[in-house]
């Protein structure tokens, strides 16, 4: 049997009245025509009267209607579909009161308007407020998102949605979000999560940022998590004020002093701050990471370690490795170790490469300098010049270029004053073993007690 609710009962006289008003009779007489009432009420298909706000309709395979105690409430069960103020919904069984203006569907419901479809195991709606209450694994989804929680309150007037207790978020495109509450609002452009909020970059990726509070932008492209975030990606890691992830750009971007460290089993460690980083990621990895405004940054490896501070560092990510840095503005290189000494390069722009991480060639542009002392003082070098040019091996220093303007003052065991426009020295062994000097030479070598 198929149950229609249409019109209020309200509004119908009974068949025994004339304009709907019971004739005077005995107490006896109206006790009766009480029980017939009672008994039409449970047989009769018509609806229940909540006021204007009535369901368009409600259909069932099954239906029950009591009074008790002066209240009215009407039960269905089985296939049951309502249309509420144009949303529809689908359950297994639903109850209303007339006293509650509110509707109860129990089990395997689904709601759905012209904005959303949800899933739950339980849902009240109340005709009043236009209020929706889901329970009970609730799912959501439209076309951005897909999101699941314990409880979601969806207020249809204001266009708000509001989850809360194990809120899950599957992005578009692959990631999700999970958080402890999640407010939308479908007339803005924004979703707000907070409570332990976690981004992932899909099932099994990679790159996780966690924080107390996300704001997610129309579409979940743009996910900015503030009031302290930390990122991992592989074996890094940074801690900022707040973390902004543009997910078609394959950006992440660190505010607020961030810190970005690397750590692995191995003896290898990246230890970088500035005022703002900038993370470049391919496919899902990252492969560059730009640090802007006072960036200091070390690279440690075993007994070695490198230092560069400058205006901006762009440093190009291998593996979990750095091959490449790229440095802007005034700029200061420090590389030791205690085998083969220490070197202090300062400069302008500046290009430092990278193998088995450690530095292994240096490029200044323009005017640069170098103070290089090997760890016994048997090597100290001082040098000025443009477009200074070290290559290195293991904090040895191998070779020494300068395009113009160069000067060279050798300490130690060698004294040796050089100058040239283009300069070219080799060592080894911690040892000058060749110079080659082009144009306006002059030079001034010690050696045995004997000068030369």
């Amino acid at each position: 049997m198929t149950t229609v609710l249409k019109p209020v009962l309200a509004s119908r006289p009974h068949p025994t009245c004339r304009h709907g008003h019971l004739r005077k009779s005995s107490p006896a007489s109206t006790r009766a025509v009480a029980r017939t009432l009672t008994l039409f009420v449970l047989l009769s298909a018509g609806p229940i009267a909540l006021g204007s706000s009535l369901a368009d309709e409600i259909r069932a395979s099954r239906s029950e209607t009591r009074t008790r105690n002066g209240r009215t409430s009407r039960s269905y069960a089985g296939e049951v579909t309502a249309i509420l103020q144009h949303s529809r919904i689908r359950a297994d069984s639903a109850a209303v009161t007339a006293e509650e203006q509110a509707y109860h569907f129990y089990k395997n419901v689904q709601f759905q308007d012209d904005r959303y479809t949800l899933f739950a195991d339980r849902l009240t709606f109340d005709s009043h407020t236009r209020i929706t209450r889901l329970s009970g694994g609730v799912r959501l989804a439209d076309e951005a998102r897909t999101l699941s929680a314990r409880e979601v309150t969806y207020r249809q007037a204001a266009s708000t949605v509001n989850a809360k207790g194990d809120v899950r978020i599957a992005l578009a495109g692959g990631g999700h979000v999970r958080a402890n509450r999640w407010f939308r609002s479908v007339s803005g452009d924004s979703s707000v999560g907070s409570g332990s909020v976690r981004y992932r970059n899909g099932e099994n990726g990679t790159l996780t940022i966690e924080s107390p509070a996300l704001t997610a932008y129309e579409g979940g492209d743009s996910l900015r998590f503030t009031n302290g975030s930390s990122l991992a990606q592989g074996a890094w890691a940074s801690h900022s004020a707040s973390t902004t992830i543009l997910r078609d750009a394959g950006r992440v971007e660190l505010e607020g002093e961030p810190s970005l460290t690397r750590t692995g089993r191995e003896a290898y460690t990246i230890r970088a701050t500035a005022s703002m980083a900038v993370l470049e990621l391919a496919n899902e990895v990252l492969s560059v990471v730009n640090l802007l405004g006072s960036a200091d940054l070390t690279v440690s490896r075993k007994e070695s370690a490198a230092t560069i501070q400058a205006d901006t560092c762009a440093l190009k990510v291998d593996g979990d490795q750095v091959s490449l840095i790229e440095a802007q503005g005034n700029v200061r290189i420090h590389i030791g170790s205690n085998e083969a000494g220490k070197s202090s390069v300062n400069g302008g722009s500046s290009l430092i490469s990278f193998k088995d991480g450690e530095p292994d060639h240096i490029r200044v542009d323009k005017e640069g300098s170098l103070l290089h002392a090997s760890s016994d003082s048997s090597l100290v070098i001082d040098i000025d010049g443009y477009g200074l040019t070290l290559d290195l091996s293991g904090s040895d220093l191998k070779t020494v270029r300068i395009d113009s303007a160069g000067l060279c003052r050798l300490g130690g065991n060698q004294p040796t004053h050089l100058s040239g426009d283009r300069v070219f020295l080799l060592f080894e062994e911690r040892k000058l073993v060749r110079a080659e000097i082009e144009g306006h030479v002059k030079g001034h070598v010690r050696e045995s007690g004997v000068d030369r």
